[in-house]
C-alpha cells in the first residue's frame, strides 16, 4: 500500500455526513422548543375542549325548544323525561356512549350538562327562559383559572377546602 491510499482510508472527513457534535446540537434545540411549546398546545386543547362543552350547552338549548314548541303545537302533554331525551339524542348521547356528558334537564325553566374530560369538568347551566348560558370549570390544579382569565369559561366559584 502506497501512503495515498493508507491517507483515503482513514481520512474520516472525505466521508459526507454530520458529526456527532452538529447532532447533539441540533437534538439540543429540538428539545428547547419542545419544553417551549407543549404547555402552550396544552393551553390550546382546554380552550378547545371549553368550546366544545358551550357548544354543547347551545344544542341542548336548541332541542329542548324545539321540544317544548313541538309539544305545545301538536296539543301532546308535556313530558320532563321525554324531553331529557330528546335532548341527550340531539347530543348524540346513546346508553352504549354517554361521551362523557350528563344532563339535567327541565327544559321549561333550566337545564344542565355536564361535560368530563379527563381530569376537567364542565359544567353547562343554562336559564331556558331567560336563553341564558353560564359555562363553568372544575379540575384538581390551575387550568381552569388559565380557561378563566383566557374568558373561555364564566368565572367559577370553588367549594371551600379546594385550591
Amino acid at each position: 500500500m502506497n501512503n495515498v491510499e493508507t491517507k483515503k482510508k482513514f481520512d474520516l472527513r472525505s466521508e459526507s455526513g454530520f458529526t456527532l457534535m452538529e447532532l447533539i446540537v441540533v437534538i439540543g434545540v429540538l428539545a428547547i422548543l419542545m419544553t417551549i411549546l407543549i404547555p402552550q398546545l396544552t393551553g390550546y386543547t382546554d380552550k378547545a375542549k371549553a368550546v366544545a362543552a358551550r357548544a354543547d350547552g347551545r344544542t341542548a338549548l336548541t332541542a329542548a325548544a324545539a321540544y317544548t314548541l313541538g309539544t305545545e303545537t301538536a296539543g301532546k302533554p308535556y313530558e320532563k323525561d321525554d324531553a331529557k331525551k330528546e335532548i341527550e339524542g340531539s347530543l348524540g348521547i346513546t346508553a352504549d356512549n354517554t361521551k362523557g356528558l350528563t344532563v339535567n334537564a327541565d327544559p321549561k325553566t333550566a337545564i344542565t350538562v355536564i361535560k368530563k374530560d379527563g381530569d376537567l369538568t364542565f359544567t353547562n347551566t343554562i336559564d331556558a327562559i331567560a336563553g341564558t348560558q353560564k359555562l363553568t370549570c372544575d379540575d384538581k390544579g390551575d387550568r381552569c383559572e388559565k380557561l378563566e382569565s383566557a374568558g373561555s369559561v364564566d368565572k367559577t366559584t370553588k367549594a371551600p377546602g379546594t385550591k
